[in-house]
């Protein structure tokens, strides 16, 4: 198992506005060692995973949450009322809301 990579041919996208777009990227021991062109990366090739991408698209930590903004939104705005056990315990979340 490798915890060593070196991805290259590709196009990355950084999200760094000093450097917004890249060739390649090496992952060294589990941390981001390098992102730049194949040289920039190249003291990472060796004994390591390397994989040539062919031009695809590469995207830092995009995780899909998968949420339903509009019922996430109305749930946001919502008071919650579970935990009250009478009127008065009701009123008083309201008032705290």
């Amino acid at each position: 198992m490798h915890n060593s990579l070196v991805l290259k041919n590709a196009e990355i996208i950084t999200m760094n506005p000093a450097q917004p777009r890249a060739s390649a990227v090496a992952v060294w021991q589990g941390r981001i060692k390098a992102v730049g062109t194949r040289e920039d990366v190249r003291p990472y090739e060796e004994g390591t995973l390397t994989i040539d991408v062919k031009g695809k698209t590469i995207l830092p930590g995009l995780i899909d949450s998968h949420v339903h903004f509009t019922s996430t939104g109305i749930k946001a705005m919502a008071i919650d009322f579970s935990p009250a056990m009478s009127i008065s315990q009701a009123q008083a979340i309201a008032a705290q809301a």
